[in-house]
């Protein structure tokens, strides 16, 4: 998760791309405008307080037909109904977990696994020297590497270029829509394309670049987050 700090924005998509000042054709400037910080309504608290495994951080959670899925010191565990298990028949440690696609997937180092209530692990296999980077939620199981994204489509895999370099986070919005950092920026493809264009926060006279962009996710409403150590950003 990304702090916020005292500069808090509030971002929405300019009605012409490339006519404020310092924006280049075929780049969408997104308008950022000071908001209120707010509060959560509820916290939940998660304790993997299974018999001789100590406490762990969590580092990403994900949800799916009625199931949790909480990783930890690079294992994964779930929750349905009852006490928590430790998901079994990975081949290495996770790096994350997504609800995509109506079901629960763990990624790592050159696998992703789709999760089963039960605790198994069903392994999808990716193509040869392809190191999963980002695997965000959404309607479809996407993975996130470097210069490629991968859709399951049926029982295989499908390839089409991403924005060059190592991608920092990823998201997937309710229509299919993806979202990476990648150097920096934030690029954006539509749902069911292939063209990536690349989002720029702005104000009305002024870039807001900050360094560190470490977050982005869509929310319900299909708004675009983009979060760095700076302040918080959003595209309505």
């Amino acid at each position: 998760m990304c702090p916020i700090a005292r500069k808090n924005t509030r971002a929405v998509r300019s009605s012409a791309a490339g006519t404020l000042p310092g924006v280049p054709p075929g780049v969408e400037p997104v308008v950022a405008h000071p908001v209120d910080v707010g509060t959560f309504l509820q916290q939940v608290r998660i304790d993997v307080d299974s018999p001789g495994v100590a406490p762990a951080a969590v580092g990403d959670v994900a949800v799916a037909e009625g199931s949790l899925a909480a990783l930890a010191d690079g294992a994964v565990w779930m929750r349905a109904e009852g006490p928590w298990k430790r998901v079994t028949g990975l081949p290495g440690p996770v790096r994350a977990v997504a609800g995509a696609g109506g079901a629960l997937h763990a990624g790592g180092e050159r696998f992703v696994a789709r999760l089963s209530a039960d605790g198994s692990a069903t392994l999808l296999p990716l193509p040869d020297a392809v190191a999963p980077v980002a695997l965000p939620d959404g309607p479809r199981l996407v993975v996130v590497a470097t210069g490629t994204v991968f859709e399951r489509d049926g029982d295989r895999w499908r390839a089409s270029p991403a924005p060059p370099g190592e991608p920092v986070a990823a998201a997937q919005s309710a229509t299919g829509a993806v979202a990476v950092i990648v150097d920096g920026r934030v690029h954006e493809r539509a749902a069911g394309g292939t063209e990536w264009r690349v989002l720029r926060l702005r104000d009305a006279t002024r870039g807001w670049d900050p360094p560190g962009l470490g977050a982005v996710a869509y929310d319900a409403r299909g708004r675009l987050w983009v979060g760095a150590p700076q302040g918080l950003a959003v595209r309505e």
